[in-house]
């Protein structure tokens, strides 16, 4: 493959990976016009919800497939890694679907947690069929990746991108974009590509077993399970803990801004992903070579986009409305926090480039213990940071944004730490002086932005 090649290819999956969250970006105003906070605050636990559903089930198989699948040396092997991949995944989403409704039919659980305690059965439903689709699409889209399918990896992208923009802007024209309503939207999303992923895979998808090919791949992703739990903890602690602390309403305006921080965590998510599937192709230092080298870009140019991003979107939000009202006005008091947002994707990205490393060497364990210490903290010092400014409710949303920026500060701690030996150089202060100009200039922005609200 010669360089014009490879920076189509590029090019091609940055489009298909932003394609399917643009729609869901676009729409994010429309939903906010017709849904009520609590609504609001309810779909963003949904989507929290799934996520974790995505993890638990997933087993670690899309990791697995991801890291592996290079490693292949022929048509058979490959079928075979791919074989194990979707076993580990069918079984994993039908055990995770038994706690799932072992959990919800707990009457201890709905009445301690006020996200369970606010859905009815149709709603829950809704939302494991939703985990189920998107678990087994989300290893089979990890397929096209590895198998270096561009172009049918870009035509998943548009499917799933059309058909949430015609069934939701249908919903929103007849009235019926309900939380449900929406999150079935998700559902028939998932399923149409996993019917279009399904037909275009269908040479692989021919069944191969090897026992020796299931314990490689079983062997590596089974200790991702805890380490996607620890993962999905830190995401989502924010926006848990509002919702069990202050309301759901707060939780509506706290996953407004959050989603709408969305186009730089899928520009972060398309550079890792290309990251990988370059670093796991390599072998010894020329890996270690190529994740510095990685790395150094990243930190500038990713610091540039969060700084641009941490002024470009407060500045929209006020000057759109002059011309056309974009944005409703019951979720102008969260605007603060959304440079706070975009600094911890930075931090919480640049983080995980040690854990690729970590991946690169099969040190599966240490990313586990890695993870395993931010999830902790994450999860107690976000309620703690809550419980602290109740006093002052201008100050809820501000503090959960802040706790999870300084939770994905220990994360990056941790794994870099633990990735040392790989990245030999990376805690000069010089290498972190740009980085930290960056994230030093989204929390002045945020202190403009919270005198100026």
């Amino acid at each position: 493959m010669n360089f014009s090649q490879l920076n189509l290819g590029r090019y091609i999956y940055t489009v298909a990976i932003v394609l399917p969250r643009l729609s869901g970006f676009l729409l994010l105003p429309a939903y906010a016009t017709v849904l009520s906070l609590g609504d609001m605050g309810l779909l963003s636990t949904s989507w929290i919800f799934i996520s974790l559903f995505q993890t638990v089930a997933g087993m670690g198989m899309t990791q697995a497939l991801g890291r592996l699948f290079p490693m292949a040396k022929d048509s058979r092997h490959r079928r075979e890694i791919l074989t194990a991949t979707l076993l580990g995944t069918l079984g994993g989403g039908l055990l995770t679907t038994l706690i799932a409704i072992l959990i919800y039919a707990w009457p201890m659980a709905r009445s301690h947690l006020q996200f369970l305690g606010q859905i009815d059965v149709r709603f829950f439903g809704t939302i494991l069929t939703a985990g189920l689709l998107g678990n087994v699409t989300s290893t089979l889209l990890v397929y096209f990746r590895a198998e270096q399918k561009a172009w049918s990896f870009l035509h998943a992208g548009i499917i799933m991108a059309v058909v949430e923009m015609g069934l939701a802007g249908m919903l929103l024209a007849m009235g019926k974009a309900s939380v449900v309503n929406l999150l079935a939207v998700e559902c028939a999303k998932q399923a149409a590509t996993f019917i279009f992923i399904g037909w275009k895979g269908k040479r692989d998808l021919n069944p191969a077993f090897s026992s020796k090919t299931w314990k490689a791949v079983t062997g590596f992703g089974f200790w991702l399970i805890p380490v996607g739990m620890c993962e999905c903890v830190f995401t989502s602690s924010d926006r848990f803990w509002l919702g069990q602390i202050v309301s759901m309403e707060s939780v509506g305006i706290y996953g407004f801004f959050y989603k709408f921080a969305t186009p730089l965590g899928v520009l972060f998510i398309g550079n890792l992903m290309d990251f990988h599937s370059y670093l796991y192709k390599m072998q010894g230092e020329e890996g270690m070579v190529y994740a510095r080298e990685s790395l150094n870009r990243f930190l500038f140019r990713g610091g540039l986009m969060t700084l641009g991003f941490a002024i470009g979107f407060p500045v929209a939000y006020r000057l759109l409305p002059l011309v056309f009202p974009v944005f409703p006005h019951a979720y102008a008091s969260g605007l603060e926090i959304f440079p706070l947002l975009v600094a911890a994707l930075y931090v919480f990205t640049w983080g995980k480039y040690y854990g690729a490393l970590l991946e690169y060497r099969f040190e599966t364990r240490e990313i586990l213990i890695g993870m395993g210490i931010t999830a902790v903290f994450g999860a107690t010092l976000i309620p703690l940071f809550l419980k602290a400014s109740f006093s002052f409710n201008s100050w809820a949303l501000s503090a959960a944004a802040g706790a999870s920026l300084a939770t994905a500060f220990v994360g990056l701690l941790v794994m870099g730490l633990l990735s040392r030996k790989g990245i030999a150089g990376q805690y000069s202060p010089k290498t972190w002086l740009k980085p930290l100009g960056f994230i030093l200039g989204c929390l002045i922005i945020w202190i403009v932005l919270h005198q100026t609200k």
